[in-house]
């Protein structure tokens, strides 16, 4: 059973009803803890477990909570970061991201120039699946650079990843670059050169993030590239 025929409602990871919502501590529960581990560093994220586990293996009441253990995540969880902890197990976080714009210019002889639109908006759902764009009265708004459509989004100090792709001469896809942006705004301009020819460019490629419309996360460079 998916969220789709979940009549009791989805509630956040930490308050996972079990059994009864399973969609949500297997599925969810797992996107969530690589996210993490891939966020704070395997190393980190793992060793604040063993030391959750090791400080309670033995431990008689009172007995530890996944609070408790959130606890032990945010102790090696740094500031800048702090927001994951927020959006992943205290709240139900969402993510509209897309390539809203690419530019594409040959510069010189294995020189080339990728101008792209980033866009990034962040919501938080109720049970019902309402979305909400505003924490403590505060959110960001912007227009479509290509639409002109209004965008809304929850205030954003989020680490984004945004890939280059290129390919072998076999036509295999390569990643000619990856990079992790900070957005602070909805909508950001990045320009990124390179010495070989790109054909894609992609937000969140491997889909870490919760996104209910990811095909708009890519884009074919070519269709950008001066006719």
């Amino acid at each position: 059973r998916g969220r789709s025929n979940d009549f009791q409602g989805e509630k956040p990871l930490l308050q996972n009803q079990g059994h009864r919502q399973a969609y949500i501590a297997y599925q969810k529960g797992t996107l969530v803890y690589n996210l993490l581990a891939d966020y704070l560093g395997e190393d980190v994220f793992h060793g604040a477990l063993k030391q959750f586990m090791s400080d309670y293996r033995l431990s008689g009441p009172p007995y530890p909570t996944v609070l408790t253990m959130r606890e032990y995540i945010a102790a090696v969880t740094p500031d800048s970061l702090d927001y994951l902890l927020i959006d992943w197990l205290d709240e139900i976080t969402f993510y509209e991201n897309q390539i809203a714009e690419v530019n594409f210019e040959e510069t010189g002889k294995y020189q080339y120039e990728v101008t792209a639109q980033l866009l990034v908006q962040k919501y938080r759902s109720d049970q019902t699946g309402k979305p909400q764009y505003q924490a403590k009265g505060k959110s960001l708004q912007a227009m479509h650079p290509m639409t002109g459509e209004s965008l809304e989004s929850l205030p954003l100090r989020d680490y984004v990843e945004v890939v280059v792709y290129g390919q072998t001469a076999d036509e295999q896809e390569i990643e000619l670059t990856r990079r992790m942006l900070r957005f602070n705004e909805i909508l950001q301009e990045v320009r990124l050169t390179l010495d070989q020819l790109p054909t894609r460019i992609a937000i969140d490629p491997d889909y870490k993030l919760l996104d209910q419309k990811p095909e708009n996360n890519s884009f074919d460079v070519q269709d950008a590239r001066p006719q």
